[in-house]
């Protein structure tokens, strides 16, 4: 395992400029991404909703979402799946380091021209091997950071 996943280190990278640390998903950040994504359910299924809905079915249709399990394997899917969940597990990631990031600043920062590259070091960060794990530089504080979009 790499030294910089063994204990918990985060990966520099660097865009437009300006250095961000990546950390690690913590089991909190899981939780939190599946309560998103579980919102997100909510939303699209009241959203596709008649206008003039019951109030009763508006509930029964919460109720069933709210209580509905998301397993790990979809959580897992999700994270990958739209622009939207890869933003909100970008910006799980950068909270740790960065606390004052919003959501919406994380995914001002990711365009199509880099989502490939920033997906690349999430999963560098989940332990899957990368250029940066390769040279040994993973978690480095002294090591320079990856620029996306160079």
């Amino acid at each position: 395992m790499d030294a910089a996943l063994a204990t918990g280190s985060s990966m520099a990278f660097e865009i437009g400029g300006k250095s961000y640390q990546m950390s690690p998903l913590t089991f909190a950040d899981f939780g939190a991404f599946e309560a998103w994504l579980r919102s997100c359910r909510i939303k699209e299924a009241l959203a596709s909703l008649p206008d003039d809905s019951e109030m009763g079915l508006r509930v029964a249709t919460i109720r069933e979402l709210a209580d509905a399990p998301i397993s790990t394997s979809a959580v897992l899917a999700a994270m990958g799946e739209s622009f939207s969940g890869i933003g909100y597990v970008v910006y799980l990631s950068l909270r740790h380091k960065q606390p004052t990031l919003t959501y919406e600043e994380v995914c001002g920062l990711i365009t199509t021209d880099n989502v490939a590259e920033i997906q690349a070091m999430m999963l560098a960060q989940s332990g899957n091997a990368t250029e940066q794990e390769a040279s040994g530089d993973a978690g480095d504080p002294k090591a320079t950071p990856m620029v996306i979009g160079a």
